[in-house]
């Protein structure tokens, strides 16, 4: 269990300091933010400790792993992380005091995934990671590999990198335009809710907005400059007369 937890924090410190962003937030990465980082990776240890050695008897007693208990775990998981997310959003106070840390960073890196407010991450770990094991029929090795799964793809989701890790799944292009532009792709791992919803974010549209207001502009612009040749013409007309 210790090796484990040494090996993940290694390689979290190796892909954040080899990250190609990483030269641009070094300056950002002060005593504060890895104070922070610290305290919600071990909030999340302990949490699966309590879990895994107080709480066994809510788990399926036959430590076998079958892939449709994993996959639904992931389907609630996700179901519950879109609203959630998505009210804190919705909710300018919810959102000023448990999730702005988490959108006051540009330029994405891994790490980022546990930069949050210790109450956000609290409560995240509660409703999203805790609160399905009472409705579904799974094991804890069945548990422990859906949650490896959700720790792995939050890392993937703040790589910044243009790469789909699964067909079908929310990619990291895709959560990066919710943090660049907001207001949607609050998903975690299917963007199913999110295109039920109508919340996913389609930069084409706003890009046509964009050039539909600049295109009336020079509409605008051109119209003017024939108004005023039209207007001088009359003018050297009238004169000659």
């Amino acid at each position: 269990m210790y090796f484990l937890v040494v090996i993940i924090i290694i390689l979290f410190i190796f892909i954040t300091i080899n990250h190609k962003n990483y030269p641009k937030r070094k300056d950002e990465i002060n005593y504060e933010y890895i104070k922070n980082i610290i305290i919600n990776f071990f909030i999340a240890l302990a949490f699966g400790y309590y879990l895994n050695t107080y709480c066994k008897n809510i788990f399926n007693i036959n430590n076998t792993i079958k892939l449709p208990n994993i996959l639904f775990h992931l389907l609630i998981v996700d179901a519950l992380f879109y609203w959630t997310h998505r009210i804190i959003h919705r909710i300018p106070i919810l959102k000023q005091f448990l999730h702005e840390k988490h959108h006051n960073v540009k330029n994405l890196i891994p790490i980022d995934s546990l930069h949050n407010s210790h109450i956000e991450y609290s409560l995240d770990i509660f409703i999203i990671h805790y609160l399905p094991i009472f409705f579904i029929d799974i094991s804890m090795i069945e548990y422990n590999i859906s949650s490896l799964i959700i720790f792995i793809y939050s890392i993937y989701l703040h790589y910044d990198i243009n790469y789909p890790l699964l067909p079908g799944f929310v990619t990291s292009k895709y959560h990066k335009k919710h943090h660049e532009i907001g207001g949607g792709n609050y998903s975690m791992f299917f963007p199913i809710w999110d295109d039920y919803m109508n919340t996913t974010i389609k930069k084409k549209k706003t890009n046509l907005k964009k050039d539909k207001k600049t295109n009336l502009k020079k509409d605008k612009k051109t119209n003017l400059k024939k108004d005023k040749k039209t207007n001088l013409k009359k003018d050297k007309k009238t004169r000659q007369k």
